[in-house]
């Protein structure tokens, strides 16, 4: 029992205590193996406490150990996390500025496109335009060279027939003179 082993453990102490005489006397045969035996129960008592105090220290170095190895593994862990999370953040906003490149050269691309296609549809039209004019161009120079034709026949017919009447009337004069010469001679006859 430990109130057993307390008892003995205290009697080592007590026996470095000057003794008398009578304490070694032969009437008392089992004092020297009671010490022995205690102390001996003490040093092993003692070794094994000295075990213990050192399986707790190696099990807290251990402990230690295992606690510096694991900060040290989430640290690795947490450094390896922040290195894969930077690295593909890099990576999307990589991708993100290739996309938006790709849509600007593409925007710039498309409006390039419509800036040709509005600028061929207006060189068309004016195409179109001029064309037109000058086919109206034409119609009026036919018109004008019409209308001046017409003018020219017109006039050329207003003459003939002017000169015609101008004729006829001459010719009428000079038969309504000779008539009347005819009738002057018979007259005077």
């Amino acid at each position: 029992p430990l109130s057993e082993q307390k008892n003995a453990a205290t009697i080592p102490q007590r026996s470095f205590a000057p003794a008398p005489v009578d304490d070694w006397s032969d009437d008392e045969p089992v004092a020297l193996p009671s010490i022995a035996m205690a102390l001996e129960h003490k040093s092993k008592r003692e070794e094994k406490l000295l075990k213990e105090v050192q399986a707790e220290e190696e099990r807290l170095r251990l402990e230690e150990k295992e606690k510096v190895a694991a900060e040290a593994a989430e640290r690795e862990k947490q450094r390896i996390k922040v290195e894969r999370e930077a690295a593909a953040e890099k990576e999307r906003s990589r991708l993100e500025a290739e996309a938006k490149a790709a849509a600007e050269k593409e925007r710039l691309q498309f409006e390039a496109e419509a800036a040709e296609q509005e600028r061929l549809r207006l060189e068309a039209e004016a195409a179109r335009k001029e064309q037109l004019r000058l086919e109206a161009e034409a119609i009026e120079q036919q018109r004008l060279k019409a209308e001046a034709a017409e003018k020219e026949r017109l006039g050329l017919e207003a003459k003939a027939a002017e000169q015609q009447r101008l004729e006829a009337e001459a010719a009428e004069k000079e038969q309504l003179r000779l008539e009347a010469e005819a009738v002057e001679q018979q007259r005077l006859k």
